[in-house]
């Protein structure tokens, strides 16, 4: 959520927002509906972020791996828990 706040207020500057979706998905089990981790809200509250979407959905590996052309992850765990493999 944090991730996707700052891609959408970086790209709010661009000519190519019209152009680009961007998205998050969690890959870690939910704090519950409609909750976002405290420290996520407290780094966005910091940044000046609004978190746009209170329900958190879940990585769907094979949809979001068709329907995106790029994925992010975080840091090396949760690549290797998205299904992609380290060299």
């Amino acid at each position: 959520m944090l991730a996707e706040a700052v891609f959408k207020e970086v790209l709010s500057m661009s000519f190519l927002k019209p152009f680009i979706h961007v998205d998050s998905a969690s890959i870690g089990p939910s704090i519950g509906p409609g909750l976002h981790d405290p420290r996520v809200m407290w780094a966005a509250q910091k940044a000046g972020l609004t978190l746009s979407r209170r329900n958190i959905r879940p990585f769907d590996e094979t949809a979001d791996i068709v329907n995106y052309d790029l994925v992010l992850t975080m840091d090396h765990f949760d690549y290797e828990e998205v299904g992609f493999r380290m060299d």
